[in-house]
């Protein structure tokens, strides 16, 4: 009798201890996937925010000082469409079109005397198809460079979707400005200029000009990287740097030229953008 009462106890010790382990261990492990996946999707979709929501669809605009700051348009919340901003002096800042609070096509940016600054071009639908990749990661389905980066170095990937990759100023905005004071600080002579949204995917001709007119750097982004030829130029009379790029790393031949156009060296790269032979004519 009492060997069974001890049994039936030691059964029904070992029967909770079991249920409980089952129980910890489902909880455990369902916590586990949880933070697994909200980690992944966070830091896959990182880049994924819009910097201004609208309340109301339709055209905007606003004025300043009696004249036309901005003109855009807005749907589900998100820029959508055309838009322009203005100096003061009726001389255009910049220009672009949205999909859905992303830039897309060609975006250019001018001084206030209007001499154009700078030319992007943007892919709103390479941006939203990296970014599914990097949720959908699977490493015998890569289609990007950026993917294979990205599983390499999340923080360098993640820096060709930003705004400030694109225009510098970008880093420097305060939080919580409204779009009103983010336009009236870009027409402001003296300020750096910030763009409208702060993420984008480059993806065509990309180019930076002295005030002369020359350009800076010149060159085509394919998915978001430096891909072909590109020209650097240290200034209107300094040298200048030309070579290839492919996804973003500089390979092959690469010429340095002085501003009369003579050959200053030549350096070769490797397959992984490390410089190799190099020979001076200095």
């Amino acid at each position: 009798m009492n060997k069974s009462i001890i049994l039936i106890f030691f059964l029904s010790l070992l029967s909770f201890s079991n249920a409980q382990f089952s129980e910890n261990s489902i909880e455990s492990f369902s916590e586990k996937r949880d933070t697994e996946n909200s980690n992944a999707n966070a830091l896959a979709t990182e880049p994924v925010t819009n910097l201004f929501l609208f309340s109301k669809d339709g055209k905007i605009n606003e004025h300043l000082n009696g004249k036309i700051l901005y003109d855009a348009h807005v749907k589900n919340r998100k820029l959508h469409g055309s838009w322009q901003s203005w100096y003061e002096n009726g001389y255009l800042c910049d220009s672009g079109t949205f999909i859905k609070g992303l830039p897309d096509g060609a975006w250019k940016h001018w001084d206030i005397s209007g001499r154009l600054v700078a030319l992007r071009t943007y892919s709103a639908d390479k941006f939203h198809r990296i970014n599914n990749e990097l949720v959908r990661y699977n490493p015998r389905r890569i289609s990007f460079p950026l993917t294979a980066l990205y599983q390499r170095n999340k923080r360098a990937a993640i820096r060709y979707f930003r705004a400030s990759y694109s225009f510098a100023g970008a880093a420097k905005r305060k939080q919580g400005l409204s779009l009103q004071e983010l336009i009236t600080a870009n027409v402001t002579p003296g300020n750096e200029y910030q763009p409208v949204f702060d993420q984008s995917l480059h993806h065509g001709l990309f180019i930076n000009y002295f005030i002369t007119g020359l350009a800076k750097d010149s060159g085509y982004y394919q998915n978001g990287l430096r891909h072909g030829v590109w020209i650097h130029r240290d200034g209107p009379n300094g040298n200048t740097e030309r070579g290839v790029y492919e996804h973003g790393i500089k390979v092959k031949m690469w010429r340095t030229y002085d501003s009369n156009g003579q050959l200053l060296s030549i350096v070769q790269y490797t397959s992984k953008g490390e410089p190799g032979w190099r020979k001076s004519f200095r």
